[in-house]
């Protein structure tokens, strides 16, 4: 029995590293009885059996799961954010990040194409996201800017990056390690959108230790199995400040309520609220119509 790790995964193929050479791989029975699906990232046991053929026949204990795209033992995420082309979409953002916060894994906000920024744009994202995610690092392709500090995040770990589309992802990924030339798409002029370009998820070794999971661009998210009375437990910043009137409070309609006494004095972010409560409305309206 062989061990590696899944790198990538198309049409029902599995590519699987070992000790720096490539296999391709299938399923093995057993795991489709299970209906157990391999992810990238995933340790896995395989063998040859007939013809020459590989299969996977084991997957060994995930750390963690991520579904969409699905994706096992990450170390943290690397959420890739345009402060321009396309515009900004933060209630996207808050998404991503709460879909992060679900799964337990620490956010690295890299804020992209900030040669763009206006005057204050980079102060706005710092004063609302700071206390939301684990380090912000503002990076310029274009300018080869950021660099070294996302290097230093990452070094050592299993980098998912994750961001919408045309937000510049690829870019960074070919300023980070110029070795691996992916393909960059254009912003759409119309429509004022990226053109996805990684088309799967694919695990590359960017350092010594140091892997990168790149993945397709959303255009769009929306967090799965989540109560909307659990939501402000996905918002880091306002644990501080949670302490209400009523035990069961959702921070929206009641009086005497912690967090909406911090939104007013300034110390949590009214953009974030906003999002909040836009999201728990969603999320409520949803589960009425299941």
């Amino acid at each position: 029995m062989r061990e590696g790790v899944i790198t990538k995964g198309v049409g029902g193929f599995y590519y699987v590293a070992e000790n720096g050479t490539e296999h391709v791989c299938r399923a093995a029975g057993v795991l489709r009885t299970r209906k157990i699906k391999p992810a990238v990232g995933d340790r896995v046991l395989f063998e040859d059996e007939d013809h020459g053929d590989m299969y996977i026949t084991e997957i060994k204990a995930r750390e963690n799961y991520i579904r969409r795209p699905p994706a096992a033992n990450v170390d943290q995420i690397i959420l890739v954010f345009a402060v321009k082309e396309p515009a900004a979409d933060y209630l996207l953002l808050d998404k991503l990040l709460i879909d992060g916060a679900m799964n337990g894994i620490p956010t690295v906000l890299c804020v992209t194409k900030c040669d763009l920024a206006q005057e204050n744009d980079l102060d706005f994202i710092t004063a609302n996201y700071s206390a939301a995610v684990s380090d912000i690092v503002f990076t310029s392709s274009r300018e080869l800017s950021g660099l070294e500090e996302l290097r230093v995040l990452m070094q050592g770990k299993l980098s998912l990056l994750r961001g919408v589309s045309g937000a510049g992802k690829t870019s960074l990924l070919n300023a980070l390690c110029p070795h691996m030339e992916r393909e960059t798409g254009e912003l759409s002029k119309k429509l004022k959108r990226g053109k996805n370009t990684t088309r799967h998820s694919e695990l590359m070794l960017a350092g010594t230790d140091t892997f990168i999971l790149d993945t397709p661009g959303f255009s769009d998210f929306e967090p799965e199995q989540l109560d909307e009375n659990d939501l402000w437990k996905y918002y880091p910043e306002f644990y501080e400040y949670s302490v209400c009137r009523y035990m069961n409070c959702v921070h929206i309609n009641e009086p005497e309520c912690g967090i909406k006494e911090a939104v007013e004095s300034g110390a949590v972010s009214r953009l974030r609220y906003g999002n909040y409560v836009k999201l728990y409305g969603v999320l409520k309206k949803n589960r009425r119509w299941q």
